[in-house]
This record gives structure tokens, sequence and C-alpha cells, in this order.
């Protein structure tokens, strides 16, 4: 498991400031020790029980490219994706020319009803899942794990807040029908429990 990257190709992210390079400090490795995968998790079906959870090998520190991202543990931010009206999504997945990105994207994804997934995939879909995307921002191929999210305050402070992880979307990213994401609110007993168990 690979912390703090953001260009694939490069070993040490750099930018241009002010005519002097700007670098990020080293990505960290980590090998896993244990993936705790949803028991009921099929791979043959977008958005079912879709999620798992990685136990490193190591303590990770935090730093200035090496943050957590909260969980929505309160009822009230539990609630917020009802209210929001669009999500970000980041990845290194397929872009609008179809290649793979070299860094790390970002990109605003509408919340659309769930009815849309379920006419879209043929599927009957429940509140484990949340529907976002359209031709004004998508993820796509190569995007799936990643982190569909919203900035919260939460004891007083702005965080982000994961409410969603990519689990399966049209081949035609943004231009047939949204993605399907697993809702995080969903599973926190799942993840309490197996972080328990660890």
């Amino acid at each position: 498991v690979r912390l703090g990257e953001h260009q694939i190709s490069t070993t040490v992210d750099c930018r241009k400031h002010k005519g002097r390079d700007l670098c990020a400090p080293a990505v960290e490795d980590f090998q896993h020790e244990h993936i705790h995968l949803h028991e009921n998790y099929k791979h043959t079906e977008i958005g079912h029980d879709d999620i798992a959870l990685i136990k490193l090998k190591g303590s990770v520190s935090v730093k200035l490219h090496i943050k957590p991202i909260c969980l929505p543990i309160t009822q009230e931010l539990q609630e917020e994706p009802k209210t929001l009206p669009q999500f970000k999504v980041t990845g290194w997945g397929k872009t609008e020319s179809a290649e793979y990105s070299d860094s790390l994207m970002e990109s605003n994804v509408p919340k659309v009803p769930r009815e849309n997934c379920e006419r879209a995939y043929n599927k009957e879909y429940d509140s484990s899942i949340i529907c976002a995307g359209d031709t004004l921002g998508d993820s796509c191929n190569g995007d799936s794990g990643g982190p569909l999210t919203d900035v919260a305050y939460f004891h007083q402070r702005q965080r982000f807040i994961l409410y969603g992880i990519v689990s399966g979307g049209s081949h035609r990213c943004g231009n047939a029908a949204p993605g399907v994401y697993t809702n995080v609110s969903k599973f926190l007993s799942w993840i309490a429990a197996k972080m328990a168990e660890s």
C-alpha cells in the first residue's frame, strides 16, 4: 500500500514555484497484514457490499502529504449526503481523453437519484449505495476503490468526510450512466467490528 502519492511516473513529486522546485516528501510504502473483504461482496455485481479494510504492517504517521480522512460517525454526518448536491471524487482513472491519469485528479460529481442507477444497471439498490455522476463529472475506469468525499464541519473544524467508495459504473464514463458508490455510513458497524477483531 502506497501513501502520499500524487504523480505516479516520478519518484519525487515536484512542481515549479517562482522558478524553484517545490518537492513533496517521499511516498511511503507499507505491506499489509490482513485484508478484510466484506463477507457478502460479489465481484459480479456493482455496488453489492463493495467494501474492504486493509490492516497495515507498521504505523502511519500523519504528515503534510499523508493524512487520514474522517468517517461519518455522527448522525448529522450520516444524514449529510441526503442534502448535498454534489461530492468530490479523486483518483488516477481515465480522463476525458480516455487515458489513465499520471497525476491524482479530482472531479465534482453531482448526486443523482438512486432510481437513475437502478434504471441504468437494471438492478434494485437500497440505501447502501450512493448514485452520483453525469456528463459534468464522473469517476471512471481506474478510480474503483477511491473516495467519494465532501468537506463538513466536525469538532468546529472543516474536515474531509468519506461518504462513499467508488464501486463501479458505465464503461462510457460521464456519457451514459451514473456511478455507483458504496455508502460508507451503512457499513460503520461492520468497520468497527473488523477493527475490533484486529
